[in-house]
């Protein structure tokens, strides 16, 4: 046998005995020293630790046991689950896992979608929407019905739809917006910015008063990459910018086109180059890290940032010792010169990954244990363990004149202390392990109670207060926010295609870069990137993301 090979083998043979090992112990599976129960089916289960190393997944965590007994009742179902752990070697274990003769029934692990949909055409795994009629309904109707996004995102080309995603979430996780500095604002007397002229006014207002004390200029607008294209560009009527490989939108008759070749986009551009060339603009955002950014922020140099909406009352709850009176305030989309507004809902694509292999002899069973998550029992009893009314560590939600999500639960009095003397309470419990898949969408009330009681107006100012979160969050979710495009999986060819026009992207992101930036002028070097974008096949890329769009709205329609 050739060296070479021999070496792969074995590297293989170890890789599989490694993690076979890592997670399995003699009480992982409730029948496992009396061998099987009458009536009930056995399922083989990989899926992740705990990830504290103290407290690993096992049955000695209270709500472990509880789920493995309720699916056992509930379902006939045996779980004997082994767990592996995340680290940078996972993707080689997990191929060579698949690649092995000891695949176990269930698997919960994130492939990327081209190796998921491989694992599919190679009989590795099987088609959850093959069995969700009968036995899983309510994994099918939030999939294609509430967020059929997931569908795609978690299928194939066809619509086969290949494993069963997480998804917690709120409106709070599909935008992305400007933030400022609201108390600079009471003491400049200046209103609140609802156009991105009056945001440029306050930041130079900021610098030109030098509210930070430091003599120096440098009151700046920052934040995260990408997060900078996604919450000021539809203050010019863009409707959806992020990155190069995935700035596209469509149109009124469903025509796909590139949203940074707009003549929008020329304006935000051009903004934004102004901003940097007057200093307003952290010209860092470009590569900005965490170190870089807390830097700025406790130097009290932040004006205003491009991110999350929780944003707001993180960073004011971080600054509060050293500048209690600092708050941050989080903007609705700004308005464009046309006077509309708008802002485009990011899809949500969930997390986690759990696929039932070609090794598993009661896929009906499997589907039925994978559905539960996606139920409200289901999801509570992963998340948080013992619960009701009355419950022992938790207890349904309530505030006086909010209406919660059902999901939503607050810790009982005993939950609280023994939150406070046990830092790692949910991992020595076992709560919210995603033992089985969860699916929850939260509402406005739900940030709301949570900014008010766990960072405080005190604290935090307006951005914490209930009546603000209210009315700002279900403006943007039902009034003016705009669903996201979608595409179904690339085929193959569409793949190896989309591969060749790395060298368009990455020019298209370098020049944008230096528009905003101010490296380059947008006005007098425009006409050359969109010709050059041209001659570079941006026209054929935008024909290719038609073709998956076109599929996408087919599935949908199906």
């Amino acid at each position: 046998m050739p060296k070479k090979l021999l070496a792969v083998l074995l590297s293989l043979a170890f890789a599989v005995s490694c993690l076979a090992a890592c997670g399995r112990s003699q009480e992982s599976s409730s029948s496992a020293a009396s061998g099987q129960d009458d009536g009930l089916v056995t399922i083989t289960y990989l899926l992740p630790d705990s990830g504290t190393p103290e407290y690993p997944r096992t049955l000695d965590r209270p709500n472990v046991a509880k789920m493995v007994e309720m699916i056992k009742e509930k379902f006939g179902v045996n779980i004997d689950f082994e767990t592996y752990v995340s680290d940078p070697n996972t993707a080689a274990l997990m191929a060579a896992r698949f690649a092995s003769d000891t695949l176990p029934d269930m698997v919960n692990y994130a492939f990327p979608q081209a190796q998921l949909i491989e694992l599919y055409e190679q009989n590795q795994i099987l088609a959850i929407s093959d069995y969700w009629d009968e036995n899983g309904p309510d994994i099918k109707r939030r999939m294609t019905v509430e967020n059929p996004y997931l569908q795609a995102a978690h299928g194939d080309a066809e619509g086969n739809v290949l494993r069963v995603c997480s998804l917690l979430g709120n409106i709070q996780h599909r935008i992305n917006v400007a933030s400022i500095r609201h108390d600079w604002l009471q003491e400049l007397n200046m209103e609140v910015p609802t156009t991105a002229n009056e945001y440029y006014d306050a930041i130079k207002a900021f610098q030109d008063n030098d509210m930070n004390g430091s003599g120096l200029r440098d009151e700046v607008y920052t934040g995260w990459r990408a997060a900078f294209n996604r919450s000021i560009s539809s203050g010019f009527g863009v409707k959806w910018m992020q990155t190069a490989g995935d700035s596209f939108f469509y149109d009124n008759n469903n025509k796909v086109y590139h949203t940074m070749l707009t003549p929008e986009a020329k304006d935000y551009f051009a903004f934004m180059g102004n901003m940097a060339a007057e200093g307003f603009l952290d010209k860092e955002f470009i590569n900005q890290t965490g170190d870089m950014y807390n830097e700025k922020l406790y130097a009290n140099r932040v004006a205003g940032e491009a991110g999350a909406w929780w944003d707001s009352v993180v960073y004011s709850n971080m600054m509060s010792n050293t500048y209690p009176d600092s708050h941050f305030i989080p903007l609705e989309p700004f308005i464009a010169p046309d006077g509309s507004q708008s802002i485009v809902k990011i899809q949500m694509t969930g997390y986690n990954g759990y696929m039932i292999t070609r090794s598993c002899k009661n896929p009906d069973k499997a589907v039925q244990v994978l559905n539960w998550g996606y139920t409200l029992e289901g999801m509570q009893q992963d998340y948080y363990g013992e619960f009701g009314e009355g419950g022992d560590y938790y207890e349904k939600a309530s505030y006086p004149g909010l209406d919660l999500a059902p999901q939503m639960m607050s810790y009982t009095e005993k939950g609280r202390q023994a939150a406070d003397e046990e830092p790692a309470l949910w991992a020595k419990m076992g709560w919210n392990g995603h033992f089985i898949p969860q699916y929850a969408l939260g509402k406005a009330d739900d940030i709301a109670m949570e900014f008010f009681l766990a960072f405080t107006p005190a604290i935090c100012g307006r951005a914490a207060e209930i009546d603000f979160n209210m009315t700002k969050l279900n403006k943007i979710d039902f009034d003016i926010g705009i669903e996201g495009i979608g595409f179904a999986a690339p085929s193959p060819d569409q793949s190896s295609k989309i591969e060749t026009y790395s060298d368009l992207i990455l020019f298209m992101n370098e020049e944008t870069d230096a528009f905003l930036t101010n490296e380059k002028d947008v006005t007098k070097n425009w006409d050359t990137f969109v010709e050059q974008c041209k001659r570079m096949g941006i026209d054929d890329y935008v024909e290719i993301q038609q073709a998956r769009y076109d599929k996408y709205l087919n599935m949908l329609s199906n």
